[in-house]
């Protein structure tokens, strides 16, 4: 009983916007009502009387993608079953006789009342603001999750509290069309951690006492991307979209064996390492951070921030997550070695399905304990789903 009364305070009766993606067979659900009283990483369960007396009071579980503070509460529904294909439906205007009833087309917005519960869940007493480096590891629809964080600890990079100097942001998908409408929302996160890093290494460089830089660094992966075909991510998007930078977008059209992420490479070398991170801005060569240009160290040379990293890179193949987790290990005690300052840990989180979150769980568990002390521990967060 007392569950239930808690269950009514924390329930909402709201209007809602529904977008059908037809490319990435999934709903984006905006309430816009809705724009504080969650933390990122956490869920809701909604019901959407319009879907029927079958279905309409049905509770479904989705995490929140957007940050708390923003335009409203943002959810994206997969198609995986028999209420998310109804809730796709609807949102292209069409009722239960599958007949079109929006008078503005398929691609409008539907406004329906949507019942919402929550937030559940989240990240717990874990504070990611506080450590040296954060990675997020999405499947599929599992961005939402990471998306999230993402947003979330960079709107707080400005103020200062985010040690992170490096959010990693690594995706892996089947194709390129599901990834295509989620690029411009990712190329603006990614263009706003660029400018924040320009305007704070600029004003720190005259004496200003801004806070250190925190760079985006996104790394797709796209599993079902013939070697023949290259990708074309951030071009279409230009396409579409003539005022978006690509300028710091690279699509990667094989695997290159001086390639970080190439599973043949799992270890970068500790001096090439340094040589990377102590580079000098005018040589280095910058994509994402996890760069497969070094240079040799010299006296007068910078240190890891001298230059913007933001960056969004794609990739036609599967993630080594044993290269990612380890890599970013390696760069984290490194940098902090360069700089003379305790490492506060590294943070892997994971979203998507179990087979990947397991994948990302054994690369975690894999760092030796000598890496693990030097890096100031390795946390692990994960969150499965399942169709």
């Amino acid at each position: 009983m007392i569950s239930i009364v808690f269950t009514l305070f924390k329930t909402k009766v709201t209007k809602a916007e529904l977008l059908a993606l037809q490319t990435a067979s999934s709903t984006v659900v905006t309430i816009p009502a809705l724009r504080t009283g969650w933390r990122a990483g956490q869920h809701v369960r909604i019901r959407v009387p319009a879907l029927g007396w079958r279905l309409g009071f049905e509770g479904h579980p989705f995490t929140i993608s957007s940050a708390p503070d923003g335009e409203g509460l943002i959810l994206m529904c997969k198609n995986s079953g028999d209420w998310t294909r109804a809730l796709h439906k609807l949102a292209q205007g069409q009722g239960s006789t599958g007949h079109s009833e929006s008078a503005l087309g398929p691609n409008a917005p539907v406004d329906v009342t949507m019942i919402v519960e929550g937030p559940h869940g989240g990240m717990g007493n874990t504070m990611l603001p506080a450590f040296s480096s954060v990675l997020l590891c999405a499947g599929g629809s599992g961005i939402t999750h990471s998306l999230a964080l993402a947003h979330d600890l960079m709107t707080k990079a400005a103020t200062g509290v985010v040690r992170a100097r490096t959010i990693d942001l690594v995706w892996v998908i089947r194709t390129e069309e599901a990834a295509r409408p989620l690029m411009p929302t990712l190329l603006d996160m990614v263009n706003d951690a660029k400018a924040f890093e320009m305007a704070c290494l600029t004003d720190r460089r005259y004496g200003g006492t801004s806070p250190l830089p925190t760079a985006l660094r996104v790394k797709i992966f796209v599993t079902r991307c013939p070697s023949s075909s290259p990708l074309k991510l951030a071009s279409t998007c230009a396409a579409n979209d003539d005022s978006i930078d690509i300028s710091h977008v690279t699509h990667e059209a094989n695997s290159d064996p001086k390639d970080p992420f190439n599973d043949q490479n799992p270890f970068i070398d500790p001096e090439v390492q340094v040589a990377y991170l102590s580079r000098r801005p005018s040589s280095a060569k910058t994509t994402g951070g996890f760069s497969s240009s070094f240079s040799t160290p010299t006296p007068n040379s910078a240190r890891l921030g001298s230059v913007p990293l933001s960056s969004i890179a794609a990739y036609p193949k599967r993630a080594s997550f044993d290269n990612v987790v380890s890599t970013l290990v390696e760069e984290t005690i490194h940098r902090h070695a360069l700089e003379r300052t305790d490492s506060s840990g590294v943070c892997v989180t994971a979203c998507g399905p179990e087979a990947m979150v397991e994948s990302v769980n054994i690369a975690v568990r894999s760092v030796d304990v000598d890496r693990r002390r030097a890096v100031g521990g390795v946390d692990f967060e994960e969150e499965c789903f399942g169709y």
